[in-house]
């Protein structure tokens, strides 16, 4: 099969914001950072794509076209008020693209900051009990044309819009989230969508987001007077992505956008008070994209968040 730059890249990148151990690994919580004080994620992240699909269905990917992602993303959260946080996300990103060329495999890589996310953070419900909590909360982004968005490959010839740094344009976001503490078990779950702007004469499509997960504290059992108490969570989610097909001059194109649902396993750990590890690999169980495109291998994370208090 003839490689071609219009086998678009469904590339979703959900770079998520620090929390306490209520947070999932890739989805949002609903908890707002302490008054005054800080959080602070840092995380590795791979994503690799080597499965060509058509309308959904594998078919053979006779030319090896692959990618590999790798994502470090900065993210730091300020409580500014009881109920409202601040947060900005700043990613460094690798990415590889290979494919033939005059029938040889040849590889490109660039890398760089890419666009800057700054969020808001609003938590409008909050009820506690013994040993229950439930908060609910709305979060609003603004995503900055900060990453390059016009890198070109040895040949000279620019990347794909889906493989440069930033998107040019600039984005909305919005996420309601919500989180529920039963002593040993936390349910967490979020709705989001990202309104995509034009820019360079191309536009990404809209992209709606949804996610749940559901948590069990394996250690310890029961608390004590031990401490810290090094508590181990292992968490599953379930994270579902539907993006439009994206635009160039005004028209549509056919290979790109679609539905992808992920199973994600995923572990926690509180070493040492304020301090939380947490690893998770996303595995697609359904990937209903349009058009010809590389699908989702795994996308695998593993990082930590510092919480400063006040």
């Amino acid at each position: 099969m003839k490689t071609r730059c219009s086998i678009l890249l469904l590339v979703c990148l959900n770079f998520g914001a620090p929390g306490d151990a209520c947070a999932q690994v890739f989805g949002a919580s609903a908890r707002t950072e302490f008054f005054g004080g800080f959080g602070i994620r840092v995380f590795y992240g791979g994503i690799r794509k080597t499965r060509l699909l058509l309308d959904g269905d594998r078919i053979r990917n006779t030319d090896d076209s692959e990618v590999f992602i790798h994502v470090v993303p900065v993210t730091v959260v300020y409580g500014a008020a009881p109920k409202f946080s601040v947060i900005s996300v700043i990613p460094t990103l690798i990415r590889t693209f290979k494919r033939p060329l005059n029938q040889q495999q040849v590889s490109d890589t660039n890398s760089g900051i890419g666009d800057v996310t700054l969020f808001g953070k609003v938590r409008f419900y909050k009820k506690d009990a013994f040993l229950k909590s439930r908060q609910m909360a709305f979060q609003f982004g603004l995503k900055l044309p900060t990453g390059n968005d016009n890198l070109k490959d040895g040949q000279g010839n620019r990347f794909p819009f889906p493989l440069q740094l930033g998107s040019g344009s600039v984005d909305y976001r919005i996420i309601l989230s919500f989180t529920e503490v039963r002593n040993r078990l936390t349910f967490t779950g979020d709705l989001g969508y990202t309104l995509k702007t034009e820019a360079n004469n191309f536009e990404f499509g809209d992209v709606f987001n949804y996610d749940f997960a559901a948590k069990v504290r394996i250690h310890p059992a029961r608390y004590t007077d031990q401490f810290p108490a090094r508590d181990l969570y292992g968490v599953l989610e379930v994270n579902g992505i539907m993006g439009q097909k994206f635009k160039q001059n005004g028209t549509q194109i056919k290979d790109s956008g679609g539905h992808q649902i992920f199973l994600a396993p995923g572990l926690q750990f509180l070493p040492v008070a304020h301090l939380l590890l947490e690893m998770g690999v996303q595995i697609p169980v359904l990937e209903d994209l349009n058009g010809t495109q590389l699908g989702t291998d795994f996308n695998f994370r593993m990082g930590l968040r510092w919480f400063i208090l006040p």
